[in-house]
């Protein structure tokens, strides 16, 4: 399931996303995924991914990793103040940094 259908990828600095889910599944949620010393859930639709941290800190920066294309990006702070941006993403291997010390979620929104 994490590795196929959510197209997930740990790296030595965050991880790699790229759901693939069946036409009927409308979404895929995995919980408690161990990595880079925290606790991270993930759920995916058809157009969007939510990353929450449930626990722990990752003391190296820390990048997730898209397909290429437009993507519109909320970052909800500890408080649940949202701040949203729009990052392209034009190569592969171009990761959108996460300030997890003040970043609670990542809601990611496709916007091709």
């Amino acid at each position: 399931m994490l590795y196929g259908f959510m197209g997930f990828r740990p790296r030595s600095d965050g991880f790699e996303i790229n759901p693939q889910l069946p036409k009927d599944w409308p979404q895929l949620e995995i919980t408690q995924i161990y990595l880079h010393d925290m606790v991270i859930d993930i759920s995916a639709g058809k157009d969007s991914i939510s990353i929450t941290t449930k626990s722990g800190q990752s003391e190296k920066p820390f990048f997730v990793y898209l397909p290429m294309g437009k993507w519109y990006v909320n970052y909800i702070d500890l408080e649940g103040k949202a701040s949203e941006s729009i990052v392209i993403v034009e190569k592969a291997g171009q990761g959108i940094p996460v300030k997890l010390e003040t970043c609670k979620m990542l809601r990611i929104i496709d916007g091709n």
